[in-house]
């Protein structure tokens, strides 16, 4: 029987029910999700549950936090899942050492019986789903602070990775599969010291579902939608499409922002505005500027999108000011809708742009050195100063780029490795 949410306590797991218990291999997604907001990890996690319930070879139960915007998504999508109790200092060290977590965790294991668990955060959880007998394959997908060395502040924050890393250095080896979603992330992660440089360990990048955002993009009506924000059919568009926190360093934007509109009226070019979608603790910074600055008009805020490819399709140019990035899934998916990204070069953004279907000399375009807004500024104004015919040329090399990390793909090899697995455990069973 499934665990019940016990009314009297409102503290217990809650999990989903089904009345009959699956035949395929049962593969638990577990990661910590943001109280308040849907990150990449999260849209990760999603993505990976629908798709593995598609193609019928697995079947996928997600671990959330009870409450958070990640469970109700969840729960309209008919997932089974269970939830934890959400904590205070969710995502902090604290969290992670929170004896109840793992009450509950265990309760969930013990109820589920996961063929194997797919891990997607966490600091020394992995190590106990390893003790209690079940697989782990894990997906570092770079999470900031606890885990790099080159953001972290004085302080608390340096004490907590000289924590974290002899815990996760010596709980990798406990690992059935390692994966990271980009060789930058996995040449970091051993050159900081977090993973022995011996340590088995795999790039896998992370899938895009090509088809849907390009289609999304062909069926956009790109005058109609501008008209509907009251841009001009001849304006240039500049998207800024992110969660607007400090994590994606979203106030640099505003600064671009400032900068672009100047340059375009120095060089008496066509109208420039801005398309930002996305909310975040940053948003009160955007709606300020907005509402003070003299071209405020030309910045149009459209707060979360369930679609983002109709205004990626109406975007010249997408942006992204993150000086962290794992892997970059919204250039990505901009490249799909017909958007020319221009990006720092940090994580594995320079991956995802340098390929033999784009070459360095597209590649260099788009990629401008971390934190050096002028040249970002520069870079956006020659995209936008492309004839018709070279804007043409560089999408058709970034849809072949593109191609590259189609989510047929990678569900194609993740479900291969989710076999491996199993049937090395099944070998060292008999």
């Amino acid at each position: 029987m499934p665990l019940p949410e016990t009314p009297n306590n409102p503290n217990a797991p809650e999990a989903s029910e089904e009345s009959n218990p699956p035949l395929r291999p049962r593969v638990l997604l577990y990661g910590y999700d943001y109280p308040d907001k849907i990150g990449g990890i999260e849209r990760y996690i999603f993505l990976l549950a629908q798709a593995l319930r598609n193609g019928k070879r697995f079947d996928p139960f997600i671990v959330c936090s009870h409450g958070t915007p990640f469970h109700r998504q969840v729960q309209q999508a008919g997932i089974p899942h269970a939830t934890i109790p959400l904590e205070p200092g969710h995502r902090s060290i604290f969290a992670t050492f929170n004896p109840w977590r793992y009450v509950c965790l265990w309760r969930i294991l013990r109820q589920e019986k996961p063929a194997l668990v797919h891990v997607h955060w966490g600091r020394v959880e992995h190590a106990f789903i390893r003790g209690l007998g079940f697989p782990v394959v894990y997906t570092f997908h770079s999470y900031g602070a606890p885990f790099n060395l080159s953001i972290c502040k004085p302080g608390p924050q340096r004490w907590l990775v000289q924590l974290t890393k002899p815990l996760f250095r010596a709980l990798v080896p406990h690992l059935n599969r390692l994966y990271f979603v980009s060789g930058a992330e996995q040449q970091r992660m051993i050159e900081e010291g977090f993973v022995p440089p011996n340590s088995s360990t795999q790039v896998m990048y992370n899938g895009v579902p090509l088809a849907a955002f390009r289609q999304q993009a062909s069926h956009t009506d790109i005058s109609a939608l501008k008209q509907s924000v009251n841009i001009p059919p001849e304006a240039s568009c500049v998207s800024f499409i992110c969660r607007l926190d400090t994590d994606k360093n979203a106030l640099a934007f505003l600064d671009l922002a400032e900068r672009l509109l100047a340059e375009s009226i120095k060089r008496k070019r066509p109208p420039l505005y801005f398309l930002v979608v996305g909310h975040g603790d940053q948003a009160p910074a955007f709606a300020q500027w907005q509402a003070e600055h003299p071209q405020g008009s030309r910045m149009k805020l459209l707060g979360h999108q369930q679609q983002v490819a109709p205004w990626m399709a109406a975007s010249d140019v997408t942006v992204s000011v993150s000086l962290q990035e794992g892997f970059g899934l919204r250039i990505v998916e901009a490249m799909a809708c017909g958007a020319l990204p221009v990006s720092y070069a940090v994580g594995g953004i320079p991956e995802v742009l340098m390929g033999p279907e784009t070459g360095t000399d597209l590649a260099h375009k788009l990629l401008v050195p971390p934190g050096n807004i002028e040249a970002m500024t520069q870079a956006v104004l020659a995209l936008l100063d492309l004839s018709p015919a070279e804007r043409q040329q560089h999408l058709e090399r970034l849809q072949r780029r593109a191609d590259v990390f189609d989510y047929n793909r990678f569900l194609q090899h993740l479900e291969q490795a989710y076999q491996n697995v199993l049937a090395e455990r099944s070998t060292q069973n008999r």
